[in-house]
């Protein structure tokens, strides 16, 4: 076959996706899909069927693989193992709390959790992968072994697709696809968690408004000491006051006085300002506040909901505006 039939023969593949029915069921709530699922279907000229699944999604990964993986690319043994002994344990910790693996890409696994009882099964399996990744360490003793674990949930799309192959290819030319925003969004929490993130921000000192008012509005030469002495605050305002900006905001906010030919920054008279880096390392469980919400409505007299260990962290991820919760919690 030449590549312009590879192509033709593609192009129908595509003609029958799109000319073919396509349904949608509801999953029963207790049944995590799985590609051997008969109400999942991708054969040509059949009606297309897929379903919708509404629970947790759970995303574990290894920090620093890339890294592991160079230092020791002369030592095969010592990567099998140490990569065995994570998807194994992983997904051994995955089954114990009822979850279903249903995805393996190189160091990163993929958990999906039957609706009923979800909120407790995803955090509580996220605590024993903590844990086992802390095990994983103390036996491999001359690497740092850390993980990263996202969770979230939400309506989640399951499609059967890839190619129907006979023999050893069987498998490795079909699978099934998660599309929602629960999968896409527990695995760049998964991204963030257990990392350290370096952060660059610019400390300002500046005089407040207040103080330079009766002399000269904002440096544009109008001398106003009544409008100064009204708009002063009942509080004392210090001189000089020091404030850490974004880049962005820094950026944003410097504007050039023409009276004083000075460059100041909005919230007053600019005197200097220098660059901070900041590091912060996350937790290594990182949930959406949907998660959190609903685990905490299952376990109101758990330890960590009633000690608070699940803080606000302050991470970004884009196309997402809701909190995030994290912990580095074991059992003990």
């Amino acid at each position: 076959m030449s590549a312009k039939d590879a192509v033709i023969e593609i192009s129908s593949d595509v003609a029958d996706i799109i000319n073919t029915g396509f349904q949608f069921t509801v999953s029963n709530t207790k049944s995590v899909p799985s590609f051997d699922d008969d109400d999942l279907t991708f054969e040509y000229g059949e009606t297309k069927r897929a379903k919708q699944i509404e629970t947790c999604v759970l995303y574990i990964d290894i920090r620093n693989s890339t890294q592991i993986s160079l230092t020791h690319k002369h030592h095969p043994e010592f990567l099998g193992r140490l990569y065995v002994a994570f998807t194994k344990g992983m997904m051994k910790a995955a089954e114990y709390h009822g979850g279903r693996v249903r995805n393996i890409i190189g160091d990163r696994i993929m958990v999906v959790f039957p609706k009923e009882a979800c909120f407790t099964s995803a955090v509580h399996c996220a605590i024993t992968m903590n844990m086992v990744a802390q095990d994983i360490n103390r036996q491999f003793p001359t690497i740092t072994f850390k993980c990263g674990i996202g969770i979230d949930y939400g309506q989640m799309l399951v499609l059967k697709t890839g190619l129907y192959r006979r023999g050893e290819e069987r498998n490795s030319t079909r699978n099934l696809v998660w599309l929602g925003q629960p999968a896409n969004i527990a695995s760049k929490l998964t991204d963030l968690a257990n990392k350290d993130i370096k952060e660059s921000k610019v400390k300002v000192a500046y005089k407040a408004i207040q103080s330079f008012l009766g002399r000269g509005l904002l440096g544009y030469g109008y001398t106003s000491p009544t409008l100064g002495k009204l708009l002063q605050s009942p509080k004392p305002i210090p001189e000089k006051v020091e404030k850490e900006f974004t880049t962005d905001e820094f950026v944003r906010n410097l504007w050039w006085s023409d009276a004083y030919s000075k460059l100041n920054h909005l919230p007053g008279e600019l005197e200097s300002f220098g660059i901070l880096e900041i590091k912060t390392t996350t937790k290594s469980i990182l949930i959406t506040e949907s998660v959190y919400n609903g685990y905490k409505a299952h376990n109101t007299g758990a330890n960590d909901i009633i000690k608070g260990w699940w803080t606000p962290q302050q991470v970004k991820i884009p196309n997402f505006s809701g909190k995030v919760y994290g912990a580095s919690l074991v059992w003990v």
